[in-house]
């Protein structure tokens, strides 16, 4: 499926556009929406909550996430593997003690497998998250680079290259 097509990244970017003008000084705002965005990945949670939590609103969320949680409500995508409520709670602090100087580093990545691997260097934020936001990135004009420089092949795609291409790395990358 083509991103652009996703339901999830057309909720994530509508939201973006409609209350930020993505100058520099809101970069860092929109950094911590889409890490948050990304590890919970429900519209629901969100448009329940009523939008994409800003930073100065993460008390709020959090209490609103911990009263889903007690209510044994659903906050979290059955799409992919999630994290529960307590790490996720755990890395949202953490950005937030980081986060204008990650914002920085993450705009000033010399290429996408720098800013890939700054995301990733955030704690419970995987190869699969940091390739998501990323993209939402990419697609936000926040980082510039060919897309076709570098990327992070998910299980199914290195599968298939495995089937087409035989492959003698360590690190299993394709030749």
């Amino acid at each position: 499926m083509y991103r652009e097509l996703d339901r999830g990244t057309m909720y994530f970017r509508k939201q973006i556009l409609s209350e930020h003008d993505l100058s520099p000084e809101s970069y860092p705002e929109v950094v911590f929406k889409a890490i948050v965005y990304r590890l919970i990945n429900k519209i629901e949670t969100f448009e329940e909550f009523g939008k994409l939590p800003c930073m100065a609103e993460w008390k709020k969320f959090q209490k609103f996430l911990s009263k889903k949680k007690d209510g044994e409500e659903v906050i979290f995508t059955a799409a992919h593997q999630n994290m529960g409520l307590g790490r996720f709670c755990e890395t949202a602090k953490e950005v937030l003690k980081i986060i204008t100087n990650f914002t920085r580093d993450i705009i000033e990545a010399e290429s996408l497998e720098d800013c890939f691997l700054l995301l990733k260097s955030i704690t419970n934020i995987g190869p699969f998250f940091a390739w998501q936001i990323c993209c939402d990135f990419l697609e936000l004009k926040m980082i510039i680079f060919d897309e076709n420089t570098w990327t992070c092949l998910g299980p199914g795609a290195k599968e298939g290259l495995r089937r087409i291409f035989t492959v003698n790395s360590e690190k299993e990358e394709l030749p």
